[in-house]
């Protein structure tokens, strides 16, 4: 058999085009003539300038080709076509679209654009020694566009509920698909490992909280109460050990008082439970109140079963939109779009009236927005969030809304003046799974930063494993390590920064 030669595009082109050229709009009605299902088709022009849409669709399957029987293949229109020979007469037509439209716009409904197509690469950062290096914002440290490194989105399979709209700030604008994106926008955010912690650049305060409140908690074993031993032997224990067992090793005594033990255990219960009803057929949003916001709520109770020299208490809240939104993380060459997510929970500290008076009376001291607030949303103004809390349930990843929602935070700081070392604790939760992270803020020296780039940047360590709602002993470790944090806000971010914070606002 004799191979016949692969054509070659470019040369081809280079030859048609030193010769009469058929129009534009024939050529393209020649290549859905050759391919196996005419595709949908439009040739418009804006200015004279002629614009080609071709949408690639596959032929629609009529309900007469349903499958008849289970195990057997279904029928499909192209099934007499050879695959190869349709691969390629596809690939030519796209091919050959692309060349002679010369950056003219072209959109294709099913695969993604040769722009989208470029892989995002992975932004890792320097190994931290000695003095802090801050990390350049890509495109300062290599002259490129962040366009040469975008990515498609999230799965086309996956359905969306409840997320909040997505605004373009330009026609080629995208939304932020995966988390190493948002090292991409102003200010630039960076995910490391937990073990960067030990490193002597790292802040004080974040290794402390981290050696002081989080490193014993999550190694904590003995994260059950032991007077629940033998009735969760005997609700555990069944003939067909089909439930997760407890190992003895998990139990302690005196980890709660005897009336909150009972409580606590309730609300454990139910939450395995429903997660386990759940797990395989709810949306995020039922998920969330089902699952996660009962746990979260109960948080609330923590503080008085703790040893904590405080009178303050904590409250959880459900979160709204950015607010204003120049706090948002913006992207310098509008590649992605105005990122203004929100997330689903926070625990944030009470105040005492006078401090909530004080804070209401200082709006001329506030240099953002137009309205007085502490924080980066108006619905929850006075509220000193210390942890912040995002779920998922499908593939998309609760670390981008984090990053956002964090990195607003901290620009509120930068410019009200607030502290900027204080850490800012986060949970992301992958259904089942919750994952701690450590978000601060990190300096960039002026040489360093890109042309009106921001004077820092945000650094996230993690994951620290928390536990999971697959069983009653993974969930009292949630518990165990939330209540580490809460000791943290009660302790150290009260006295570091919302002290500080109101002390800035005079009494009137």
């Amino acid at each position: 058999m004799v191979m016949k030669p692969k054509r070659n595009f470019a040369s081809a082109h280079a030859r048609e085009t030193t010769t009469s050229t058929p129009p534009f709009s024939s050529r393209v009605a020649a290549w859905v003539d050759q391919l196996p299902s005419p595709p949908q088709v439009a040739v418009h022009s804006t200015d004279g300038t002629p614009l080609v849409e071709l949408i690639l669709l596959e032929p629609a399957i009529s309900k007469s080709s349903t499958i008849k029987k289970q195990g057997e293949p279904q029928s499909h229109p192209h099934t007499t076509l050879d695959t190869n020979q349709r691969s390629s007469q596809y690939q030519r037509a796209e091919e050959e679209m692309e060349a002679l439209s010369n950056g003219h716009a072209m959109a294709t409904r099913g695969r993604p654009s040769p722009a989208e197509a470029v892989l995002q690469p992975q932004v890792t950062s320097p190994q931290l020694k000695g003095a802090p290096i801050p990390r350049l914002h890509p495109s300062a440290s290599s002259g490129n566009s962040a366009s040469t490194a975008q990515s498609s989105s999230r799965s086309p399979t996956k359905s969306r509920s409840r997320s909040p709209t997505k605004t373009n700030t330009s026609h080629g604008s995208r939304v932020i698909g995966k988390k190493e994106q948002l090292a991409f926008m102003e200010p630039g955010v960076f995910f490391d490992d937990i073990q960067e912690i030990r490193d002597p650049s790292v802040p004080k305060s974040v290794s402390n909280f981290w050696k002081d409140y989080i490193m014993l908690a999550k190694d904590e074993q003995k994260v059950v109460p032991e007077e629940l031993k033998s009735k969760l032997k005997d609700q555990l224990d069944t003939p067909m050990k089909t439930k997760m067992q407890i190992p003895e090793s998990s139990y302690s005594p005196n980890l709660y008082g005897a009336q909150d033990v009972m409580n606590i255990h309730a609300l454990v219960d139910g939450i395995v439970k429903r997660a386990a009803s759940h797990r395989k057929k709810i949306h995020e949003p039922q998920w969330v109140s089902t699952v996660v916001g009962p746990l979260i709520a109960v948080l609330e109770t923590l503080p008085s079963m703790m040893p904590v020299l405080s009178t303050r208490s904590i409250e959880s809240l459900n979160i709204v939109s950015i607010q204003p939104r120049e706090l948002c993380p913006s992207s310098p060459d509008e590649v992605f779009a105005l990122a203004d997510k929100k997330i689903d929970h926070a625990l944030a500290i009470e105040l005492a009236r006078d401090e909530l008076r004080r804070l209401q009376t200082g709006g001329s001291k506030y240099r953002v927005g137009g309205e007085p607030s502490i924080n980066q949303t108006y619905a929850c103004a006075f509220k000193f969030m210390f942890v912040n809390f995002e779920v998922k349930v499908d593939d998309r990843d609760p670390l981008i809304q984090l990053g956002i929602w964090i990195a607003s935070e901290l620009e509120k700081r930068f410019r009200e003046g607030y502290p900027m070392d204080v850490p800012i604790p986060a949970v992301a939760i992958y259904g089942d799974d919750w994952h701690l992270w450590i978000a601060y803020a990190t300096k960039v020296p002026a040489k360093q930063r890109r042309k009106d780039g921001k004077a820092y940047q945000v650094q996230f360590l993690g994951p620290i494993i928390m536990g999971n709602t697959y069983g009653h002993a993974a969930v009292y470790k949630i518990f165990h390590v939330l209540k580490a944090v809460i000791q943290w806000g009660l302790e150290v971010y009260q006295r570091d920064y919302v002290e500080k914070v109101v002390a800035r606002y005079k009494k009137k």
